[in-house]
């Protein structure tokens, strides 16, 4: 968490960061019972994430870089985006 902290530019203290044991069953539970959408970041997605309806409450899942989000984790969100990427 440290090193993650370090390179969000500050962000670690703005935005709401929460670390759970099942994330398929969390992402489940957020759905069903707080009714919140669940956008996945895919590299391989047809929808681009400023193409993409983001308006409501939502949770927006990343994966790892290079090995992206678990099957599962994938499967569980409402919609995937494809986030743009500069340069190579």
């Amino acid at each position: 968490m440290e090193v993650a902290a370090e390179v969000a530019s500050g962000a670690a203290e703005t935005v709401p960061f929460v670390q759970v044991t099942n994330l398929a069953r969390t992402l489940r539970h957020l759905q069903d019972v707080h009714r919140i959408f669940v956008v996945g970041a895919a590299g391989e997605a047809d929808v681009g994430l400023f193409q993409a309806d983001l308006t409501g409450p939502l949770a927006l899942v990343m994966g790892a870089e290079g090995e992206g989000m678990r099957r599962l984790t994938r499967e569980t969100c409402d919609q995937l985006v494809r986030l743009p990427m500069a340069g190579h």
